[in-house]
């Protein structure tokens, strides 16, 4: 029964979480297209929506790098969230930038090793598209 209970708590806590997209109420928040790996990625998101996904492993001071595109003007808050012992996200550790048709770079050092997802927040006024690069492989993809 031990065991059991270790598979299932693994399966609520390790798998990605919001697999690929997230609802507001009956609304689509979003959804995250990515590689079999999760490094690249292509994110639709509605206004002011927030979307989070994914279940990594990661240690105090790793940096996360995102690199950032899109064809328009756009506002995000992007970063990373600690999963909880219920299996939610916390709350986000990020930056917040403007994307203009140029390329950002977000560098995010994890403050305390633990599990972590990966979070996205529109902060534009319009739904938006863009494209996402991590400097690493995910170990639970996002598709």
């Amino acid at each position: 029964m031990k065991k059991l209970y270790t598979i299932i708590l693994f399966t609520i806590i390790c798998l990605p979480l919001v697999a690929c997209t997230s609802t507001i109420g009956s609304v689509e928040a979003g959804g995250i297209s990515a590689t079999a790996d999760g490094r690249f990625m292509e994110v639709n998101m509605i206004e002011k929506a927030d979307l989070s996904a994914g279940c990594e492993t990661w240690k105090k001071d790793e940096e996360i790098v995102f690199t950032l595109t899109s064809k328009e003007k756009i506002t995000l808050e992007i970063g990373i969230l600690p999963v909880l012992e219920d299996g939610s996200y916390g709350e986000i550790y990020g930056k917040e930038c403007d994307i203009n048709l140029d390329e950002k770079i977000i560098e995010i050092k994890v403050p305390s090793d633990g599990e972590y997802g990966i979070g996205f927040i529109n902060k534009t006024d319009k739904n938006v598209s863009f494209e996402v690069e991590l400097n690493k492989s995910l170990e639970n993809p996002l598709v």
